[in-house]
């Protein structure tokens, strides 16, 4: 399992200089299916990776998205987010108590579907928030808290099921002066259910026909969740670009059935080498001017 340190909330510092707790939770994220009147387990750990003890506490909550960039919305309730209310946390496991360096046992929470919920994609965060009292030199108490979240992707099965998408762009510059070169691509989920889009970015030298950079870290490339009725914007980066050189560039997305291709020629050039080339040019036309008028006064026209 992958642990993850996906920090909800921030670390802070106490008065007396300790650090706030360290809290993980694995897996990251779990995807899965749902049927009406059915109910379905998952389960989670929660780890200390800190170096002092700590008490924690799980809840649940709504996991949403706001603008083309996804900034994380932990707030706000929706169509979308009714499965935080069929989410339950199986026996006393609501809270424990973690030593430095160790992990709780599995937690199991549980997903019991309505019978009248209709077919689309529900989202939610099982959220666990470590506290830790810490007396400063004063003698107050300061409570540390630090928080890590699993994300759960779940998709209600039967009645209508629409997977609706469209690319909106995908698109990067041809010329360049400067690293780095970034390339973007904005695509729109309208359907009910979310989705996993692909992403390719691939540049290759013109000169010598090798790739220089390619991140299709495997075969169906890299990807990106799209939550429904929702617009992602993603950028892709190439930081070590050279000073000067042209280079066949092509990124492909895929949502679903959708696909775009996009391939151009990309030059890149300083801008300073682009004025002393055109201060070269414009003294050569000045030169040649001159020496076709000294020839014409030699030969008295």
């Amino acid at each position: 399992m992958i642990l993850c340190f996906a920090f909800l909330g921030t670390t802070s510092v106490s008065a007396d200089g300790k650090s706030a707790p360290y809290i993980g939770i694995s897996p990251a994220k779990s995807a899965i299916e749902l049927k009406p009147g059915q109910t379905t387990t998952g389960q989670f750990r929660v780890s200390n990776v800190g170096e002092g003890d700590f008490e924690y506490y799980i809840e649940v909550g709504p996991y949403q998205v706001t603008g083309e960039n996804y900034d994380v919305d932990l707030v706000t309730q929706n169509n979308y987010t009714r499965i935080t209310e069929w989410i339950t946390i199986e026996g006393e496991a609501k809270t424990g108590t973690l030593k430095p360096h160790s992990s709780s046992d599995y937690i199991t929470y549980k997903v019991t579907v309505p019978e009248d919920i209709p077919a689309g994609s529900q989202f939610a965060v099982i959220k666990a928030t470590a506290v830790s009292p810490t007396d400063d030199s004063a003698g107050f108490t300061i409570e540390n808290r630090t928080s890590a979240g699993m994300i759960v992707y779940a998709t209600v099965d039967g009645g209508s099921i629409r997977k609706e998408a469209k690319i909106l762009e995908n698109k990067f510059p041809t010329f360049l002066s400067a690293g780095p070169f970034t390339a973007s691509t904005l695509v729109e989920n309208n359907g009910n259910v979310y989705a996993e889009a692909k992403y390719t970015l691939k540049v290759t030298s013109i000169f010598s026909d090798e790739d220089v950079l390619y991140n299709n870290e495997d075969e169906e490339g890299t990807t990106s969740i799209i939550l429904p009725e929702t617009k992602r914007l993603r950028e892709q980066s190439w930081q070590n670009v050279p000073m000067i050189g042209i280079f066949k560039v092509k990124q492909t997305v895929r949502i679903f059935d959708e696909y775009s291709e996009v391939e151009n020629i990309v030059i890149v050039c300083p801008f300073w080498l682009i004025v002393v080339f055109i201060l070269f040019i414009i003294f050569a036309v000045f030169y040649l001017r001159s020496k076709i008028k000294a020839r014409k006064k030699g030969f008295g026209y």
